[in-house]
């Protein structure tokens, strides 16, 4: 039996559909004969939409006076505008100049060095040195002048980046790099100042320094030397205007850690603890030159811990992830949905020959709690087929099952993960005699929270594509309906307030360590703290609901209200505007590339279109109505990896794909 067979057996097999009886049946004219069926059978139903924003749904049904029912979706999706325009204000008004001055310092230095008494292997190293920090400086700096000595190996390598066409050999490192990974993409297509700032953090976040290139040992000690050397650089060379290179470092690392996660490699700093405690007092750069030095300090770096995620190029036969120990100056960060990811490909799941190559964002879902998730990787996607599948999901299930709630909240990044993980937790059981929407309780409810958290997750990818680590798997070798007069307003809000609680906390937080870094835009800051107190109000609002309370007319027109207010959330000043969007931010569609496979040379995309309208039955002043609310939609997909897709291009495509074979148990498409 086929995945679809399987499906409409599941389907056909339900409970079948009881006639929808809702105090305000006018509105089930505009359902479909399929949709009014789904909705007796599920208690709700969605579908697909044009609307440019997830807002707008809400806007249309206070317009017309229906009952509306407040999602999570569009409060996550207010989050992600807010987290996103957060991030773009950061950029551009500290992280680049910031960056363009680090690597002018540390430049500086190495040219200084180049100038004195060196051995030919030292004058060699510091000649790379300046070769690899011309060419983001090359991008920052669009009238840096190159020095001669290094222009033509900067030249090359920015052919290879402008190529952007997949796996080639680095013409500064000489190690193997997937090129498709500087196409501009998330965010960082709104304008060219973007597109820049793009190309010269992936060149530092992704081209490293190795302490064990596979299978070319003398690589190694070029490669460390020439790390050495760039961290004595980090650890003692200050800007023209004195400020440490180091605290120019930290400028940025600290708020990306905060915003992401932490570097997944080793940093300048830590190569630097290891080289003084080798040199002692010795000058570092003649301490660098010989050989052996170099293999002392390549064999006190092995102690240093290994990364989490393989991010590019290793064969089965060149050892485990834990061997591709690298040094880089401002490396991408660890995510715990790569870490998943690296856990369920080759060479974790599957065997040389039947590797399990891509996973699914599915996988996620499952390890953050989801059963249903788990069920369909199992019986609609067969994914057991591969060898240690389930044994490796359920060992990640029990791993972040044990994570403490105050872990979460280390990091924006991971407690946007957190409010994921809450919000695919079952609604407990209300009290006897408690009213409770139907739809909450219906077998396709678990789906609707699939489809919330894979969205969401999808724009969490999109917004850090730039700072987080992407796994890579390992190449294996072998017509209106108002309410009743008298009613009063009717609303209802999804009954998740741990999900509410936590989106105040997070919006609470960001506004709180960007202003500490000094880095909080006013108007995005301002903006955070609005959707802090309305999620809180939510959460008031679904406690009283879960207690048996219809919710008070104050707090029901603040949900037909909603759309209003998250119009204003989500749009911004003009001159804002002018600096940070482009036409794409007109639509929420948008997608990310998360994860490579060299074997087949494609890339995993999850994609968020038009939302989706949203009909369910709530319970309200002893009846039960019809209500309008929206959420997600979510497309996953591959493409080739020199294909991966800018936001302009999903928005641009007439033919998409169809949304995941689960969501047809509430979503019409």
């Amino acid at each position: 039996m086929n995945s679809r067979h399987l499906l409409l057996f599941v389907l056909a097999a339900a409970a079948l559909a009881a006639p929808v009886k809702v105090a305000n049946p006018n509105l089930l004219a505009r359902l479909t004969p399929a949709e009014r069926d789904v909705l007796g059978r599920a208690g709700m139903v969605a579908r697909t939409t044009n609307y440019d924003q997830i807002y707008a749904i809400y806007q249309d049904a206070a317009k017309q006076g229906l009952p509306v029912l407040v999602t999570t979706d569009p409060l996550l999706h207010a989050f992600h505008v807010l987290l996103d325009y957060s991030l773009r204000s950061a950029e551009l008004q500290t992280f680049y100049p910031t960056l363009q001055d680090l690597l002018l310092t540390l430049l500086a230095r190495e040219n200084a060095l180049i100038t004195q008494p060196q051995t030919k292997e030292v004058k060699d190293a510091l000649q790379a040195n300046v070769a690899f920090l011309s060419v983001p400086l090359s991008y920052l700096k669009p009238d840096f002048e190159i020095p001669k000595a290094a222009a033509p190996l900067v030249k090359a390598e920015r052919a290879l980046i402008e190529a952007q066409s997949g796996f080639a050999v680095s013409a500064i490192t000489g190690l193997k790099e997937d090129f498709s990974q500087y196409v501009p993409r998330g965010h960082y297509t709104r304008n060219e100042e973007f597109e820049r700032y793009f190309k010269a953090s992936m060149y530092l976040g992704r081209m490293g320094f190795p302490l064990h290139p596979a299978d070319d040992p003398q690589l190694g000690v070029k490669l460390t030397r020439q790390a050495m050397l760039l961290a004595e650089a980090f650890a003692t060379a200050k800007s023209p205007s004195g400020v440490d290179a180091r605290i120019l470092w930290r400028m940025i690392n600290d708020a990306v850690t905060y915003m992401v996660g932490s570097a997944d490699d080793l940093t300048p700093s830590g190569y630097y603890d290891v080289l003084r405690r080798l040199a002692g007092e010795a000058d570092i750069a003649g301490w660098c030159g010989p050989d052996k030095n170099v293999a002392a300090f390549t064999a006190a770096a092995d102690s240093l811990p290994p990364p989490g995620i393989l991010s590019g190029f290793l064969t089965d036969t060149q050892g485990p992830v834990s061997n591709t120990k690298n040094m880089r100056l401002l490396g991408q960060r660890f995510i715990p949905d790569s870490y998943m990811f690296q856990e369920l490909v080759y060479d974790k799941v599957g065997t040389q020959s039947a590797p399990r190559t891509m996973p699914m964002g599915l996988d996620v879902m499952a390890v953050l709690g989801s059963g249903k998730a788990r069920e369909y990787l199992q019986t609609l996607y067969h994914q057991d087929r591969y060898a240690d599948y389930l044994k490796q999901l359920d060992t990640l299930r029990v791993q972040f099952s044990h994570i403490a709630p105050e872990h979460w909240n280390t990091s924006a990044y991971l407690a946007w993960l957190y409010a994921l993980k809450l919000n695919l937790e079952p609604v407990p059981a209300p009290e006897a005699k408690v009213p409770l929407a139907r739809f909450v309780t219906s077998p396709a409810y678990p789906d609707k929270t699939l489809v919330t958290c894979s969205g969401s997750w999808a724009e969490l990818r999109h917004d850090t594509i730039l700072y987080a680590k992407q796994s890579y798997t390992m190449l294996a070798t072998a017509m209106p309906g108002r309410p009743e007069p008298g009613a009063g307003p009717v609303a209802w809000v999804e009954p998740k307030p741990a999900v509410f609680d936590q989106l105040s906390r997070v919006a609470q937080d960001v506004g709180r360590r960007l202003d500490r870094a000094g880095l909080r835009n006013p108007e995005v800051g301002a903006k955070l703290n609005k959707l802090a107190a309305l999620c809180l109000q939510l959460a008031d609002m679904a406690r009283a609901e879960q207690a048996g309370q219809d919710l008070s007319p104050e707090n029901a027109q603040t949900c037909r209200d909603i759309g209003k207010r998250l119009e204003d959330l989500t749009t911004f000043n003009p001159m804002l505007e002018k600096k940070l969007t482009s036409e794409e931010d007109k639509q929420m569609a948008l997608v990310a590339d998360v994860h490579t496979d060299p074997n087949t040379q494609t890339a995993l995309e999850v994609a968020v279109g038009h939302p989706c309208e949203l009909y369910a039955v709530v319970p309200s002043h002893g009846k039960d109505f019809l209500a309008v609310g929206a959420c997600f939609s979510y497309y996953e997909f591959t493409k080739p990896m020199s294909e991966r897709m800018t936001d302009k291009q999903w928005q641009e495509l007439t033919d998409r794909p169809a949304m995941p074979e689960w969501t047809r148990s509430f979503v019409t498409h």
